[in-house]
């Protein structure tokens, strides 16, 4: 209370005060990092450390593998990435997929998590297990020597986890604390709405985190059997990201791949034909101050060659040069928050505009929103935010392809989804391939009036 009442009291004068006392020439320092050719000659020029594109796919007793190199870190990145989540769950059991990526993380049959924690964390490495719409994922990074001792957790991780009931409920308790924490986050709240309104009864409309009903019915029998039939070979691909040779990191991952179960995993519907229809509009009251709207559309998934179209799009909306958030957020201050998400299937998903207001506002929101898709539906969208869209997604994803754990989630997770290695890799190719006319043209599928989805997120009245 104390700290909104300061920042309550703040005026133009203070603020214009602090600025002239600290962000001083004299005290100003300055970095940059550029390209190679753009650096002056006496300047330091640290190694490249863009990954490369180079990828070699192969098999590894009855595993598929991917393997990336990148000799300028002496790192080796793991990733093991398996289909689970909405289409594998049953759906009185949602939060199941993240609950078992949690707990391949802790005991084995071998070490006790305690363990496993101490020796990661004295190589300087990291283990993370982690979920999302259709996947679970295990993740380890060392130093290029510790490839090893890496190879040796994921391996026990994968096919010798002990399951132990004390630290199933520490783990369940854990997720159900982490939902409730997120009910004080009205975005979480509004857009878990939305996914309702919007999916009805198809399995994406529940977020990785499942219900708190749902989440308190999961069994530790259930979590056993759930990785019984997600965690075998036929289901999961596993990416590497290394300085080490094919070689050195193929004769590494045999043990992994030899053991892991040979089980064809039949569990849920695996495919996305499943058809629905969104709610036109909903009103929603919260014990919040703030309201949210939503404005909902059907979009492309992963797979079909409109995917990119969807980038554009909420690129379009999100980005620091978009009229649509300089024309609501900072001319008019209708918004305290605003901009375009999307929530990407492999054949089918949803892009939907978002903002914060107050409940005065509303309607005035979303009649803004409104306004901004009718601009592409009209074809006044200019050459030149076009073309700002596309520059600032080739840019960001190759920002983004800097990590290797990006990397290898990004190959993994896309030849898990069945799409083509040169698919993967082009990304770039794909974008500068989508024309400004194009783009007009194959947005009209998608974002038609009687497609839409609003719903509003306002206060009780009291």
């Amino acid at each position: 209370k104390h700290y909104l009442q300061q920042l309550r009291n703040l005026t133009p004068k203070e603020v214009k005060a602090v600025v002239r006392k600290y962000f001083k020439d004299v005290s100003c320092t300055c970095v940059s990092l550029e390209p190679r050719s753009c650096c002056p000659k006496d300047s330091i020029v640290l190694a490249d450390l863009k990954v490369g594109s180079v990828v070699t796919e192969t098999e590894v007793k009855g595993v598929r593998v991917l393997i990336q190199h990148c000799d300028h870190l002496p790192k080796t990145h793991i990733q093991a990435i398996f289909s689970a989540g909405a289409f594998f769950e049953p759906p009185q059991k949602r939060g199941l997929t993240q609950l078992l990526a949690t707990l391949l993380t802790k005991d084995t049959q071998q070490r006790l998590a305690s363990e496993i924690a101490l020796q990661i964390e004295e190589v300087g490495g990291q283990l993370n297990g982690f979920s999302g719409n259709d996947y679970l994922g295990l993740s380890l990074e060392v130093l290029e020597d510790d490839t090893p001792l890496a190879c040796r957790m994921l391996e026990e991780a994968l096919t010798q986890p002990a399951f132990l009931s004390s630290t199933f409920a520490i783990e369940k308790d854990a997720q159900l604390a982490e939902l409730r924490e997120m009910q004080d986050d009205i975005f979480y709240v509004g857009f878990q709405k939305l996914r309702q309104q919007f999916f009805q009864d198809h399995p994406y409309n529940t977020g990785h985190l499942g219900t708190e009903e749902s989440l308190l019915s999961i069994t530790l029998d259930d979590v056993r059997a759930f990785y019984q039939k997600i965690i075998c070979k036929a289901n999961g691909i596993i990416s590497v990201v290394t300085s080490l040779s094919d070689a050195q990191i193929l004769k590494q991952l045999e043990p992994i791949c030899g053991r892991l179960s040979d089980a064809q995993s039949s569990i849920g519907q695996q495919t996305e034909n499943f058809s629905f229809k969104p709610s036109m509009f909903k009103e929603e009251h919260l014990f919040k101050e703030q309201s949210m709207v939503f404005q909902a559309y059907p979009m492309a998934g992963a797979e079909s060659q409109d995917f990119y179209l969807g980038e554009i799009l909420e690129e379009l909306f999100n980005g620091l040069s978009s009229s649509f958030v300089e024309e609501v957020r900072e001319k008019r201050g209708l918004a305290y928050t605003v901009g375009a998400t999307r929530l990407t299937g492999k054949q089918q998903g949803m892009f939907c505009l978002f903002a914060g207001t107050q409940s005065s506002q509303v309607k005035i929101v979303e009649a803004e929103m409104r306004k901004g898709i009718q601009r592409i539906l009209d074809k006044t969208v200019t050459l030149q935010e076009f073309e700002i869209c596309r520059r600032c997604l080739k840019v960001n994803h190759q920002l983004r392809l800097q990590t290797i754990g990006r990397k290898a989630f990004y190959m993994g997770y896309n030849r898990l989804l069945g799409l083509s290695l040169q698919r993967c890799l082009d990304y770039e190719k794909f974008i500068d391939e989508l024309t400004l006319a194009s783009f007009f043209e194959r947005c009209k599928t998608y974002l038609q009036p009687q497609q839409v989805c609003n719903l509003f997120i306002t206060p009780y009245e009291e």
